[in-house]
Parts: structure tokens; C-alpha cells; sequence
């Protein structure tokens, strides 16, 4: 039933829009309709994309334009229709009569409708969720629009752009300027200028994204090393708490340089979690190790670190390049480490609390603080920065996905703001940036310069390296393969790449703890589990590889997997 007086109010503004429309373009010959359309263009300083224009003027024409008696097209058509249109359209050209532009902004939503307060009078109003009606909700975004009452809530009447915190902020600064200038109503305002408020704010929009007035220049640099003893670097890199193992394999090896390691925590999340800033990413290829990254203080603090590498590297070139960035833009490159899987995705959120210190100069505001602003009394734009900002926020992040979003109410909270609806946690979220240790890394094993090409053949990497089944499958593989034919080592080497793989996952730490029920559950779903299928051939290759491995990890610890791994495959009829 609601679903059907939605579409009959729907039908009946349609049929209504249609007659409106005939009315307004049979009094307005083709020169008339040309003067107005200029008139748009001027009083809009040419802001309205030329899709929309038709849109726009029309819209223009039948609520704000005031033709030469003073009055607006839905004024006209109302005399003039009185008393020949249907009851529900009568009620509803009534209705539009009454209707003024309001500049409204989202203070609250939920799943069915979003709350619109209008930033003049403070009245607020709850409008039906939709995307034909409400667009894509972003927090604190807002329109210039008219809201038409529709039952108990109100739906958006005619042509509506959502704009920003800032856009609106625009606006109503504009109007208010009018205000005084004029001594006019805010409504008065709103409906005689409304082309060139709703110009200010793509303008001023425009302008805060593409103001190049002030810029910071940065260096970009690229230092490049010759390897001469890549053992020995790999060992460096491993060991050192600075280095994390983004990939090492024989196709591409990437490391990330790093430090400024903080604790993060956060009511949403199921643990906590590290985040720490990237000074420096290298690639290494072909015998040699380049290094990019941001600013001489990097650059040199590298090389000087580099110089602990003894003969293993030798530096054979430094470039820098001069990037200009808006006066408050910067660049960060952050890496996150949570301690449980399922919470991956607050990375971003934990990166966005970083960057919101409540010490940070802000240009815009005269480079005073969030903190300075509120202790001055300027708690309105403290709270107009952390509305855009979350805005920003939010259009850059998937929240359909978990329901979570960043905490902006802890900050809200140690500036004496009110919190904001669209945390997820509401009240109750909190976070937390404390300085913490690196990452813990396990103590290098003697890895020889001979052994690293069949560990890279099997995909381990120099953090992996330490698993205690490494050494027994890099020799294993490489007993077996050693002057083996192509398909002998492609057979080894394929089988001990999926063994590697699932073993990763498991938590097993020695050969012991592979009892019946590993081995059982490999053979059984961890092998398919791999793959969408699985032919004869290559699971009787498995069979095989997985027999010769036991057998030979039996001769050389005294274990008995042989045995574990034959009851394994036929129990599992395997094969």
C-alpha cells in the first residue's frame, strides 16, 4: 500500500510537471525563451554543465524566474488553471505554490531515511532513502533545494545538486551576505538568487580543489646500488627491523623501508593492530636495488644505513625530482599489521586518525589548530574541517561492505565537539595511536648464496624462510631436481609449491606436530581447496612427491610420516 501512494504521488507530480510545462513554454515565444536562457548562463557564471541546462532552466522557470508582472511561473499557472484541474492536482499546485528553497544538510540517518536540517532555521525533516531521491549519501553532504511534504516526511522537489560541507558553507555565507546587503530574508535570498548561490558553491568548490595560489615543493629520490653479495643483503634486510618483505620471489622482489610504529586499537575491531609509516619502497632486479622516496632527511638517513651492508652493495647513482603539492596536501604511505585477519580493513581508518591531529596547522584557518580554533571560539569551523573531512572519508572507503566507518568521535570528544551520527559505534567508539616497537622478527637462518635460487623456485620469502619446514623442502627439491629432467623438476617443484602454500597456513612448528589428521585433511580438502579441480595425473603426482618427501624426511629425523601418509591416502581413496 505504501509502495502504491508513492507511485499515484508520483504520477500525479509527473502529470502535473507535464502540464506546468506546457503552460510556461506557450507563453515564452522562441526569442523570450532565448533571453531567459542567456539570463541563466549569466547569473549562473556559466557553472551549469550543458546536460544539465535544460534541467535547470526549466526548473528555474517554473519556481524562481519572476516574469514581468513580478510573479513566478507557478504562480501564473495556478490563477489560470483555478478551477479546472483535478482535485489531487489541485492540492498539489497549491502545495508548490507554498513551497521555498531550503538549504538543507544530513545531521542523521538510518537504512529507511535520512534526516535533513535546514541551516536557517534549524527545522529538520526526514526524507525516504532513495537513490532517485536522496542520491548517494555521503556524511554531512547537502542541497539547495524545496522539500515537498509527502504523508509525515518530505521528498525533494525538482532540479538538486549535493554538494559538500564546504559547498554549503559557501552557500550560506553567500546568503547571508545578501542578507545584509540586501535586507532580505534568508528565504527571500534562497528563492531571487538562487543561480548565483548555487555558482558560488561549484565555484568555491572548484577553487578549494584547484587553488595552486600556495604550494609546498617536495623531493622525489632515487637512489641505485649495484648487489654484489646478495646473501648477504638479503640477510641485512631480513633481520633489520626497518625492512619488511613485501615479496621476494625469483620475479620480483620489493621491500619496504620503514619505522614510526604505533599501537593502534579500536572499539570495532576484534584486536589491535600496528601501523607504521613507509619512508622508502626498493625494487631489486637484475643485480641491482633501487630506492625511491620522499625528501633528502630519507635519502640520506638510507644511505647511511646502507653503509652497514659492508661490501654487499656499492651506490652507483642519486636523482631527485621537485613535485609541487597544494600548500596543504602531503604524502603518506602507511603499512598495517592487525593481529586478527578480520580486521584488515580498518588500515585506511587507523591511517585517516593519523593524519587528524588536533595540533596540525590548518592553512585555511589561519594556520591555527583544531585545538587553537576551539580555544579561540571558533568551534564552527573546527567542526566545518571535521565534517569535510569525514565526507572525504567516506566517499573513498567501501562501507556497505562492514557497516564500519573511521572514528571521528574520539577527536570530536577531546575537543568538547559533538560527536558525529555517522560513526559506526556512535557514543561508544573510541580509538587509540600509542608509540609502539617494530614488528618482532625471527632470528635469521645461515642461508647460502647457492640455496636462495630453489628457495625463490618454491616461493618462500626471506620471513618465510624461517618456518621449520623450509630447509627440509628446499633440500628435498633441490636432491630431486638436480640434474633432472624439465618434467621431473616441473612435477617436484609444482607439488612442494602447494605443500609450501597450505603448510602457511597451518600452525603447525615441527614435523611432529603433522600427525594423522593433517596429513588426512590434505590429501582430503587442503589440495582441492587450491584449485577448482583436480585431474588424476595430478593428484597421483602429489601422492608420489608426498610419499618420496616422508620417506625422506623419516631417513633423515627419525620420524615416521611414511606411514602417517599412506594411511592418509587410502583413507582419503586419494588416488
Amino acid at each position: 500500500m505504501t509502495e502504491a501512494r508513492l507511485e499515484r504521488f508520483y504520477c500525479h507530480k509527473a502529470e502535473l510537471v507535464h502540464l506546468l510545462h506546457d503552460f510556461i513554454y506557450h507563453k515564452l515565444d522562441f526569442m523570450q525563451l532565448e533571453k531567459y536562457r542567456k539570463q541563466l548562463r549569466d547569473r549562473s557564471n556559466q557553472t551549469i554543465p550543458y546536460n544539465r541546462e535544460e534541467a535547470v532552466l526549466e526548473f528555474w522557470l517554473y519556481f524562481f524566474c519572476r516574469f514581468e508582472n513580478g510573479k513566478r511561473g507557478i504562480e501564473l499557472f495556478a490563477e489560470s488553471a483555478q478551477g479546472k484541474l483535478s482535485s489531487p492536482h489541485q492540492e498539489m499546485t497549491e502545495a508548490w505554490v507554498a513551497l521555498r528553497p531550503r538549504l538543507v544538510q544530513a545531521v542523521d540517518a538510518s537504512q529507511e531515511q535520512i534526516m535533513f536540517k535546514d541551516l536557517f532555521t534549524d527545522e529538520t525533516f526526514e526524507v525516504p532513502r532513495s537513490e532517485e531521491n536522496t542520491g548517494q549519501f555521503i556524511p554531512w553532504y547537502g542541497t539547495l533545494s524545496m522539500l515537498e511534504p509527502y504523508g509525515n516526511q518530505h521528498i525533494f522537489h525538482g532540479v538538486r545538486a549535493f554538494t559538500t560541507p564546504q559547498g554549503l558553507d559557501a552557500a550560506k555565507n553567500m546568503t547571508e551576505k545578501r542578507m545584509k546587503e540586501k535586507n532580505l530574508s534568508h528565504e527571500e535570498v534562497l528563492l531571487d538568487y538562487y543561480l548565483e548561490i548555487m555558482a558560488e558553491v561549484v565555484e568555491k568548490e572548484n577553487g578549494l580543489q584547484n587553488d595552486q595560489s600556495q604550494e609546498t615543493v617536495i623531493e622525489r629520490y632515487e637512489i641505485s646500488y649495484r648487489i654484489h653479495n646478495e646473501n648477504s643483503l638479503f640477510q641485512f634486510l631480513h633481520t633489520n627491523s626497518e625492512f619488511l618483505i613485501d615479496e621476494w620471489t625469483p620475479e620480483e622482489k620489493s621491500v619496504s623501508w620503514g619505522g614510526n610504529w604505533k599501537l593502534y586499537k579500536d572499539s570495532e575491531m576484534k584486536k589491535s593492530a600496528r601501523i607504521g609509516e613507509i619512508y622508502g619502497s626498493l625494487e631489486i632486479e637484475d643485480g641491482m636495488m633501487k630506492l625511491s622516496a620522499i625528501g633528502s632527511k630519507n635519502a640520506s638517513g638510507f644511505k647511511k644505513l646502507m653503509g652497514k651492508t659492508g661490501s654487499a652493495i656499492s651506490l652507483i647513482d642519486e636523482t631527485s625530482q621537485s613535485i609541487s603539492l597544494p600548500v596543504n596536501a602531503e604524502i603518506s604511505n602507511m603499512v598495517f599489521q592487525p593481529e586478527s585477519a578480520d580486521d584488515h580493513h580498518f588500515g585506511y581508518f587507523a591511517q585517516a586518525i593519523m593524519n587528524m591531529d588536533p595540533d596540525q596547522k590548518i592553512p585555511m584557518y589561519d594556520y591555527l589548530s583544531l585545538r587553537e580554533l576551539c580555544a579561540a571560539g571558533r568551534e564552527a569551523d573546527a567542526e566545518l574541517w571535521l565534517s569535510q573531512y569525514e565526507h572525504n572519508l567516506y566517499k573513498n572507503i567501501d562501507v556497505g561492505a562492514s557497516g564500519q566507518t573511521a572514528d571521528m568521535n574520539t577527536i570530536r570528544r577531546t575537543l568538547g565537539l559533538p560527536v558525529s551520527p555517522f560513526v559506526s559505534g556512535s557514543e561508544e567508539r573510541t580509538s587509540s595511536l600509542k608509540p609502539a616497537n617494530p614488528p618482532k622478527k625471527e632470528r635469521s637462518v645461515e642461508v647460502q648464496q647457492d640455496e636462495i635460487p630453489y628457495y625463490e623456485q618454491l616461493g618462500f620469502r626471506p620471513d618465510t624462510i624461517q618456518n621449520f619446514y623450509a630447509h627440509d623442502l628446499m633440500s628435498f627439491y633441490r636432491e630431486k631436481a638436480t640434474g633432472k629432467s624439465v618434467n621431473t623438476v616441473r612435477k617436484y617443484r609444482n607439488n612442494l609449491l602447494d605443500l609450501r602454500e597450505i603448510l602457511e597456513m597451518k600452525t603447525a612448528e615441527s614435523w611432529e606436530d603433522c600427525g594423522q589428521k593433517f596429513w588426512t585433511r590434505l590429501f582430503k580438502k587442503d589440495l582441492i581447496g587450491l584449485y577448482y579441480d583436480t585431474s588424476k595425473t595430478q593428484r597421483k603426482d602429489f601422492a608420489s612427491t608426498m610419499k618420496a618427501l616422508a620417506k625422506w624426511i623419516d631417513d633423515k629425523e627419525g620420524t615416521e610420516l611414511s606411514t602417517l601418509v599412506e594411511e592418509a591416502i587410502r583413507k582419503t581413496e586419494f588416488i
